[in-house]
């Protein structure tokens, strides 16, 4: 008989598996007895005997659940709390309360860090499970709040038996009272395009898109009519208004931000609630006009012109490309339209709308093009099919990395392809930096950094991230950009806006193997949270198939974090299978990813599990079993034979006394007994074959 084991050695951090070995045990049965004979190579007894040594004084915890109902974790949909206490993710399998399982879109749960363990819970309604329609579609910071598209119907069951019937319904979810709240109204369902857009912090307030009439003022006919007709409204605290109203008070189609399904909508609400962003009449990604609804009462108009030169160019599209989160006193477009004097050619520019200056002066041309080798402005267009783009921004739009085809500042390299920019405002006065020339092409080259929004309705996030507060930005480029030779293999790059310096965070001279993908993310994420793969103090986490530290040697993909020109993993490296990044808290601290590696105690099974590498972490590992076994201890104990002469069975005695027949008293000399009594002898000797003879030994 063959048994294959796994062993580990634990170490501060935790259980390390001895990688890619196997103990090969012989069990051999002799004699009654069983004996073990553990046969293991000494180099796999040496790796297990080292322990991994996390940076930032890191250590793993297991976030996941020990029983997931034989279930694997996935990496994709995650996202953490902003203190790390808390992180969402997926799995097909049904467990802590999970009644629906196996949809497409699968389960989601929210795990909390408590004392000595992460609890987990499902966020599922008990009434069904999800449909590749029903999908959850963004969640507050803290994770305290979700908002749900759930198909009501007999199929899945409806969450409100009260709210439209048939179709598609949004829900607003409080995770800490496990209640649902209907959020489009009893008038119509939101039908199943549009759907959740944005919310302020507190979600206290929430903009919706929507084709269905949610309100009786709405002019939108319902999908079933115009399937590109949608309209814009405002959950307040309870009940749905009509958003998209212009200036002059007359309802209107629109889009929030540029279009829920198809262009950028971040911070399209701020999160203070008392600004929401649309763009009207409705055009595909995009609209003629730009809005900013104020408290939920009035209306102002964004993209209009401040130019007092005759001429320039006029209704042309804008698209909204973003606000500043916290109250939306900063917006910015692109347009072909020339909306101040500087504007002077027909490329589409980038545009800061600022509410907090004076009306007159609150356009600031971004992408302005000082450049008279090149005059021919920045063309940045964002979409799909366009030549630039944004690359990334603060929250407070006072950092915005934009790409454009066209060399904007005198005196740097004017060669082939998109040249990305910094227009940087945090100092006493707007500057202009050109940090590099990336390829252009889509397909084979850094395209998909600047191209579409931020997160798109798929959930699929563009290769570039930055901090909160823009000082640091990452992305994937295949070109040149330090002295490293990459050989047009993509890269991950990391600027510092402060030290203005550009440096190459996955080039490893040493990386075994040096080829393998490479990549921030696995998508799809959840459309409303950018993935924090970049921190407030300048770390970068990431995940590559390639080797590019000496302990990383299981050709998989592992998880690195990259700071201060160190790198460092985040997860184990010697596993037999991936490890996937899954988010990170604002501060670095914690730093989520799945692995099947089995990295404490509590991880007992062969299942892809969710780990937390937390700063100054370590939760209490399982009580120990029995020591091992050591010399003569681990013989079995020793067979007694069995002597048959000591049996029961073979003792002859005189057997139970209080059940032996009592003898009789002799009788006196001349005396006979009979009948029980003694009598004198008779004249005449009893007959032989009645004489009683005791026979005595002789000597």
């Amino acid at each position: 008989m063959r048994l294959h084991a796994k062993a580990s050695a634990i170490g501060p951090l935790g259980a390390t598996d001895i990688p890619r070995r196997r103990l090969l045990i012989t069990a051999i049965l002799c004699l009654g007895g069983l004996f073990l004979i553990a046969l293991a190579d000494a180099s796999a007894a040496s790796a297990a005997a080292g322990s991994l040594v996390l940076p930032d004084n890191r250590a793993w915890e297991q976030v996941s659940p020990v029983d997931k109902n034989l279930s694997d974790i996935l990496p994709e949909s995650s996202m953490a709390s902003v203190n790390g206490d808390r992180v969402l993710f997926r799995s097909l399998g049904g467990f802590a309360g999970a009644v629906g399982q196996f949809g497409p879109n699968r389960n989601l749960y929210m795990t909390s860090r408590g004392p000595e363990r992460w609890q987990t819970t499902s966020l599922m309604p008990t009434t069904g499970r999800l449909d590749f329609q029903n999908s959850w579609m963004g969640f507050s910071e803290d994770l305290s709040k979700g908002v749900l598209k759930w198909q009501d119907t007999l199929t899945f069951g409806a969450i409100d038996p009260a709210a439209p019937a048939g179709g598609m319904n949004l829900y607003l979810r409080d995770n800490e009272a496990d209640s649902f709240t209907l959020l489009n109204g009893m008038l119509s369902q939101a039908g199943s395009q549009g759907g959740f857009v944005w919310a302020s912090g507190d979600f206290s307030k929430i903009a919706i898109e929507s084709k269905n009439p949610l309100t009786a003022d709405a002019p939108c006919p319902g999908e079933e009519v115009n399937a590109f007709a949608a309209c814009v409204y405002e959950w307040d605290n309870g009940n749905p208004r009509l958003a998209s109203v212009l200036p002059n008070g007359e309802p209107v189609e629109g889009h929030a931000g540029a279009g829920r399904d198809t262009a950028s909508f971040e911070n399209a609400l701020s999160n203070d609630g008392s600004r929401l962003f649309f763009s009207s009449p409705y055009e595909w990604m995009g609209g003629k006009e730009i809005y900013a609804r104020e408290n939920g009462s009035t209306t102002s108009l964004v993209s209009g012109s401040e130019r007092t030169a005759p001429g320039g160019i006029s209704g042309d599209l804008s698209y909204y490309q973003g606000a500043e989160a916290a109250h939306g006193d900063r917006v910015i477009f692109t347009t072909k339209n020339t909306l101040v004097d500087a504007d002077t050619n027909s490329a589409m520019d980038l545009y800061l709308y600022d509410f907090t200056k004076p009306e007159g002066e609150r356009l600031t041309l971004v992408s302005e093009d000082t450049n008279p080798e090149s005059p021919d402005g920045a063309e940045i267009d964002g979409s799909f099919y366009g030549t630039g783009g944004i690359l990334a921004r603060s929250q407070d739009l006072r950092r915005i990395y934009f790409v454009t085809t066209n060399q904007l500042l005198t005196g740097e390299p004017e060669e082939p392809g998109a040249k990305l920019y910094l227009w940087d405002d945090t100092g006493s006065s707007p500057r202009l930096t050109y940090i590099a020339t990336l390829a252009s092409d889509f397909f084979s080259g850094d395209a998909r950094d600047w191209l579409a929004p931020t997160i798109d309705d798929s959930g699929n996030v563009k290769p570039a991230r930055s901090s909160a507060n823009g000082r640091f930005v990452a992305f994937l480029s295949v070109e040149k950009l330090t002295d490293f030779d990459n050989e047009g293999q993509q890269e991950v790059y990391f600027y510092d806006a402060i030290a203005h310096s550009l440096e190459c965070a996955s080039c490893s001279a040493d990386a075994y193997p040096e080829i393998g993908g490479i990549s921030f993310d696995v998508a799809p994420a959840i459309v409303t949270h950018p993935l924090r793969n970049v921190s407030e103090s300048g770390q970068v986490f990431f995940q590559t198939a390639r080797g590019l530290v000496p302990r990383d040697s299981n050709g998989k993909w592992d998880v690195y974090e990259y700071q201060n020109g160190t790198l460092n993993l985040i997860s184990r490296g010697t596993g037999d299978s991936d490890s996937k990044f899954m988010d990170a808290s604002p501060s670095g601290d914690d730093v989520f990813f799945t692995t099947k590696d089995r990295l404490v105690g509590w991880d007992r099974d062969e299942n892809t599990d969710a780990y937390d590498a937390r700063v100054n972490g370590g939760l209490p590992e399982p009580p120990p079993g029995p020591p091992p076994c050591e010399g003569d201890s681990c013989q079995p104990p020793p067979v007694v034979p069995v002597d048959p002469s000591l049996a029961s069975t073979a003792f002859n005695g005189p057997g139970d006394p209080s059940t032996r027949k009592r003898r009789a008293r002799r009788c006196a000399k001349g005396m006979v007994r009979r009948h029980g009594k003694c009598r004198r002898k008779r004249g005449r000797q009893a007959p032989s074959h009645r004489k009683h003879t005791v026979s005595r030994s002789q000597g």
